[in-house]
């Protein structure tokens, strides 16, 4: 037998190379895999917003599955030898369970792209809209609202949805003879439109300097806001702006704590209270952890079972119930349901005008029979039934309009009668409540011509 000088050195070499390269590529694979798992969280942090509003581009998530399968089929090719090496005979036990695994992590690497798609492209655009906000994952990962000591909750100024002086509009040191405090809900914030200078304060403003007025205008406004939250805003933020007219357009959100279906407190106890479980909203923070999950399906998931409100996400009070619930009830309304509302405007009326302000009242008018309202809440409802939850909202309404319209007949208050205000063309309410922009320009529009033709505007 002839040796080969060199030839046992050659052939460890060589096997030793052989062994580094499988390791290389067992390592490589896991890493694919690793990567493929994780992209979604990474991918997060580099797109912000964008990539949980569905604007990520589609290649990213085929990338992921690329990669996964990828690196899943080099850890299959490599592993035999590796393991036959390390365990030996104990390899046909292990086989098995290897196979099992592999199946386990393809087979949730498509649940995970299911959930992606079914929460994206199948869960109500409104409610995903809301558990984003729930999650911090809009307005560039900051929450909106924060906790107030006062006035429940208030817009967080890092969020860049209020300007410095904490409104979305106007502000700070007062520039002209006529400083107009906008006091309300979201029809005042002006819910719907992205533009600040879209809403109707700014749109007045604009308007009655053209007509010749020295005017500045404050959108103090805010989304869910009642009676009681418009108060306590007057008290701690609005009257130190020192504004020479308050237009209080109240009472939209009081409907829904007049419809109750679980009684009536004159504090609006039985509608907002503060959550024994948690601090703030408990089924909102409960989603919020979940989100923390790097996973689409446990995020679909405690969706599907919360049903986070972002809007009031991390705000003192929490709902007793859902406006869907408050509508459906079939409770007589409560002989005193007025009571909160006529005291809260008769206060906002003399703070204002114990601080040398003009108070202007405003009636409301709720689209009962929007479009909207099909879908939302009539949705397997006989027209009968449907009929029966709008003439109960009507009736809400009347009574709310009818206490504002009588502490302005009984203060001589000046009273706005926005009931019966119609756009042109007609369709420029986008629900049941909230105005578009030409919508709001017509608003500012029917607001600034009320205002001259009383003669509450100095030249």
């Amino acid at each position: 037998m002839v040796s080969i000088p060199g030839n046992g050195s050659w052939s460890a070499d060589s096997a030793q190379t052989a062994a580094t390269a499988r390791r290389s590529a067992l390592a490589i694979g896991f890493f694919m895999m690793a990567t493929a798992l994780l992209l979604n969280d990474h991918v997060a942090s580099a797109f912000k917003k964008e990539f949980f509003t569905g604007k990520v581009p589609a290649w990213i998530h085929y990338l992921r599955a690329v990669l996964f399968l990828s690196g899943a089929a080099v850890v299959y090719w490599r592993r035999s030898a590796i393991l036959r090496r390390t365990v030996g005979r104990a390899w046909a036990a292990i086989t098995p369970v290897g196979e099992i695994l592999g199946f386990l992590l393809i087979a949730w690497l498509l649940m995970e792209s299911a959930s992606h798609a079914i929460l994206f492209n199948m869960y109500p655009a409104k409610k995903l809209h809301a558990a984003f906000i729930n999650t911090g994952y809009v307005e560039e990962g900051v929450r909106p609202y924060l906790p107030h000591l006062w006035r429940n909750y208030v817009p967080n100024p890092t969020s860049g949805i209020v300007n410095q002086y904490g409104f979305r509009w106007g502000g700070g040191e007062k520039k002209s003879k006529n400083r107009i405090l906008c006091i309300g809900g979201s029809t005042t914030w002006g819910q719907g439109v992205d533009d600040i200078q879209s809403t109707y304060p700014a749109h007045m403003e604009n308007y009655l300097r053209a007509r010749g007025y020295d005017v500045d205008t404050i959108n103090a406004g805010l989304q869910y806001y009642s009676s009681a939250e418009d108060l306590t805003t007057l008290l701690f933020a609005g009257l130190y702006q020192h504004p020479d007219i308050v237009i209080i357009y109240t009472g939209v959100n009081d409907v829904e704590a007049i419809m109750s279906p679980n009684g009536f407190a004159v504090d609006y106890s039985h509608w907002r209270q503060v959550d024994p479980a948690l601090f703030g909203h408990s089924a909102n923070i409960a989603h919020s952890i979940a989100w923390m999950a790097p996973s689409w399906t446990v995020r679909l998931a405690a969706t599907l079972a919360f049903e986070p409100d972002g809007s009031l996400s991390h705000t003192v009070s929490m709902p007793m119930y859902r406006l869907g619930e408050a509508l459906h009830s079939t409770n007589p309304i409560a002989p005193n349901a007025t009571d909160p509302i006529t005291m809260n405007v008769t206060n906002m009326v003399g703070a204002a005008r114990e601080n040398g302000a003009v108070p202007v009242l405003v009636n409301f008018s709720i689209k009962v029979d929007h479009p909207t309202h099909e879908d939302s809440y009539f949705n397997g409802m006989d027209q009968q039934r449907r009929e029966e939850i709008r003439a109960r909202w009507r009736k809400a309404e009347a009574l709310i309009n009818g206490a504002v319209s009588k502490v302005a007949a009984a203060r001589s208050v000046p009273l706005i009668p926005f009931h019966t205000f119609q756009p042109e063309p007609p369709g420029e309410f986008f629900d049941q409540c909230h105005l578009n922009e030409a919508g709001l320009r017509q608003q500012a529009e029917f607001f600034g011509d009320f205002l001259i033709e009383k003669g509450l505007l100095k030249k």
